[in-house]
């Protein structure tokens, strides 16, 4: 069994909750790229309060109406830490089937792909731990002494992370927002996509990633809001 944890990183304000992009919730979009995905058995998503759980639900309906996908989704309500929900997902599992992977993602970053999920699960299956890069652009350089080193084969890590279950990383995640620090520091497998995939802030790249979204729905009229 491989379980999906969705949370939004940053600590006590919960920025994603009520963040709105191109019309729908922002954690919509992830949440519907694992909730598809076959690869993922169950979800649980760490959400605040009664509304929003309600929002999590009305989409799961939609969904399961228009794709016949009916999976488990559990709601972990405020107060939780991301270590409680890992070991809510693998209680819920006892008696089904064993968890073999986790696959952690914060819900700010909406442009993750079905591609991306199954690149760090297969990555994760065989090094224990993986997670997406992205290649660090926009003229950076280092400068030691009198060399210069472009930015070429310099990366970034992002979600989505995968570990297998027992995996130390899973041991020591308190907080959600060590999660991708500790991922880092655990020497994860990168996983190079080559594609746009950044996080979401509250008033900050929003506008950024509309206009993808409107550049991507433009291109193929047929595909969702997201370009899948």
């Amino acid at each position: 069994m491989n379980v999906a944890v969705l949370f939004d990183s940053v600590e006590g304000g919960e920025a994603g909750v009520g963040t709105v992009l191109a019309g729908e919730e922002l954690y919509s979009y992830s949440l519907k790229v694992f909730y598809l995905h076959p690869g993922i058995d169950c979800i649980v998503m760490m959400r605040c309060g009664s509304g929003a759980a309600a929002g999590v639900e009305r989409y799961i309906g939609g969904w399961k109406a228009e794709y016949g996908i009916d999976k488990p989704v559990w709601i972990c309500q405020e107060g939780r830490s991301l270590r409680q929900a890992i070991g809510k997902a693998g209680k819920n599992a006892e008696g089904e089937q064993a968890v073999d992977l986790y696959v952690l993602h914060d819900t700010r970053y909406p442009f993750v792909d079905a591609d991306m999920v199954y690149r760090v699960m297969e990555k994760a299956a065989i090094y224990g731990l993986a997670g997406t890069a992205g290649e660090i652009g926009d003229g950076l350089a280092f400068m030691f002494g009198r060399k210069v080193l472009g930015e070429e084969g310099l990366y970034y890590m992002a979600y989505p992370v995968a570990a297998r279950a027992g995996h130390m990383l899973l041991e020591k995640i308190g907080g959600k927002a060590e999660a991708l620090e500790l991922a880092a520091g655990q020497g994860a497998y990168l996983c190079k996509t080559g594609k746009r995939n950044f996080a979401l802030y509250p008033g900050e790249g929003t506008e950024l990633a509309e206009a993808i979204l409107r550049i991507k729905g433009a291109a193929d009229p047929g595909r969702d809001n997201m370009g899948r």
